[in-house]
């Protein structure tokens, strides 16, 4: 079983307007006290649950995100459906038809060579402008970093491609999900659910 995991819902303006932090072992009376007391919510409480990056986030907010605590379980074998079910459970939403509107898909390294993946987009011979905007707009750079205003051409080689020097700065890719299995690296890795007009991100901490 995921010990803990955390749930960030932005806004569209990639503001954190809510936090869900996840604690299957923690039992119900705990977890209403939690939500029914300020002091559990507060920044000195819950830095425990995060990691720095995660906490330097949350500050940065110009509001400080709504804190909400649950213990629903989840465990490696699950599918998606049950973590969409147990996001809806815990914001007290209980439209199950907004389970067709949640994607969800991971933050993965990139393992690939880019020689195999010019090929993936290609014929092999000629990589044209939007199937590149795509790749850059589905990877996560280095210190923020973005490679889609160097992007002027209409049709790249190889060679192009590769001085484009995307795989320096390339930190993470998105990897769409369906199950949630011991075929995806879970520790420390983020999850992205577009959720009508917000983003709920999904750190995984650690699995049992």
């Amino acid at each position: 079983m995921i010990s803990q995991y955390n749930c960030f819902l932005l806004n569209g303006m990639s503001d954190i307007t809510d936090i869900i932090i996840v604690l299957p072992f923690i039992d119900d009376d705990t977890i209403i006290m939690y939500n029914s007391h300020d002091k559990y919510k507060k920044q000195d409480f819950i830095k425990k649950y995060f990691t720095n990056y995660e906490m330097n986030n949350i500050v940065k907010n110009r509001v400080f995100p709504n804190i909400i605590y649950s213990n629903f379980p989840i465990t490696v074998t699950d599918k998606v459906e049950t973590l969409q079910y147990a996001i809806l459970k815990a914001l007290n939403i209980n439209n199950e038809l907004l389970l067709e509107e949640l994607y969800l898909y991971a933050m993965s390294s990139i393992t690939e060579s880019p020689e195999f993946i010019f090929s993936k987009m290609t014929d092999n011979e000629y990589l044209n402008k939007s199937s590149l905007m795509k790749f850059l707009s589905n990877i996560e750079l280095n210190k923020n970093k973005s490679k889609l205003k160097s992007i002027k051409q209409e049709i790249y080689n190889f060679n192009d491609f590769k001085n484009l020097n995307i795989f320096k700065d390339v930190k993470r890719e998105k990897v769409p999900l369906t199950i949630l299995n011991n075929n995806v690296q879970y520790i420390y890795s983020i999850i992205y659910l577009f959720f009508i007009y917000s983003v709920i991100i999904l750190v995984l901490k650690s699995q049992m």
